[in-house]
């Protein structure tokens, strides 16, 4: 049976198969990233300026734009921005928090607390 499947695999068909799966798979990544960097353009553009506001009918502008009927999805990308950064903030203070803490140091840079020997 092994080279009855060895047969097939040599197919040109099935090379052809094996070959569009692969390019569907890679189409579908980059997919997934291009509309990763849609939610964070639409989270920045619906995201007033420290102390200001967002211009009158900016969500309705970009919710026509990108075909939507209302503006719920606009606010459902942001949100998905705003989860994935919460979720990168909270990775990276995992990160710091397995580094060595700062209460073994005096308090100087450079500095450790001498130990009792």
């Amino acid at each position: 049976m092994s080279a009855k499947q060895n047969k097939d695999d040599q197919d040109p068909d099935v090379q052809r198969v094996r070959n569009t799966r692969a390019e569907i798979a890679r189409t579908e990544k980059q997919l997934a990233q291009l509309r990763k960097q849609l939610e964070d353009d639409v989270r920045a553009a619906v995201t007033a300026p420290v102390g200001g506001k967002l211009p009158y009918g900016r969500v309705a502008r970009l919710a026509r734009m990108l075909g939507y009927k209302d503006s719920s999805m606009i606010y459902t990308l942001r949100d998905n921005s705003l989860a994935r950064a919460g979720q990168r903030f909270a990775q990276s203070a995992a990160k710091d928090d397995k580094k060595p803490s700062a209460e073994k140091s005096d308090g100087r840079p450079g500095r450790m607390k001498p130990t009792a020997a």
